[in-house]
């Protein structure tokens, strides 16, 4: 259900554009962070939303485990990721014929591309409870229970969503029973479907770096 087995394909997206932006700014092609990358399917009123979250090093390490700090990233730079990320991505849904030129040139003229790029506050490795906070973020479930009620009237479910929703109009959404279990159980991936994906780097014979964070499912 909605090409799920592109989601891989769109963490490499992800992480390409974060590495051609790095290999720019450092003038080097030889080195790489680590990284965490967790696709998720679902937004804040759990519809369908594909995108990525990412967990990075601020540091880029080379073959021989020399280390290169992160640059300082200013909006201009999360514009040009932004850039990179969509043109990958539709440099990808071309090659797997789930999406037309004419599509992509008509995408390309919208005001707003349908795209974002977010770099948060970086998280000190010190901060234990900063790092743990933000892993359940990115590996919760796609809805809580506690923001969903059943109307006995309509016969309805109504699910407060996390931040106001400028297509709905309003902080919550409605839907009829078959409707909502069709909608979360969309979100449900396939055994064989990988759920997070590790980035190393192998310098000589130990791993510089090397990240592994579970993502639990529906629950």
């Amino acid at each position: 259900m909605h090409h799920r087995k592109l989601m891989p394909k769109l963490c490499r997206c992800a992480w390409d554009s974060l590495t051609i932006f790095l290999h720019e700014a450092l003038d080097r092609r030889d080195v790489f962070p680590g990284g965490i990358l967790v696709p998720q399917t679902f937004g804040g009123m759990a519809n369908w939303n594909p995108h990525v979250h990412a967990l990075i090093t601020d540091t880029c390490w080379d073959r021989e485990g020399n280390h290169y700090p992160m640059p300082e990233i200013s909006t201009a730079d999360v514009q040009g990721v932004e850039k990179l990320f969509a043109g990958l991505v539709f440099k990808m849904l071309l090659e797997e014929e789930v999406i037309s030129w004419e599509l992509v040139t008509n995408m390309r003229s919208w005001k707003h591309s349908g795209f974002s790029v977010y770099c948060a506050e970086p998280i000190e490795a010190c901060d234990d409870n900063g790092r743990k906070t933000l892993s359940e973020y990115i590996s919760r479930a796609p809805f809580s229970l506690e923001r969903m009620s059943f109307n006995e009237n309509s016969k309805t479910v109504v699910y407060k969503g996390e931040h106001f929703h400028p297509a709905l109009v309003r902080n919550f959404d409605v839907a009829g029973p078959l409707d909502w279990i069709a909608r979360i159980t969309s979100h449900i991936p396939g055994e064989a479907l990988p759920k997070t994906r590790n980035l190393a780097f192998k310098s000589g014979s130990s791993t510089t770096a090397r990240s592994t964070l579970n993502s639990p499912g529906i629950s």
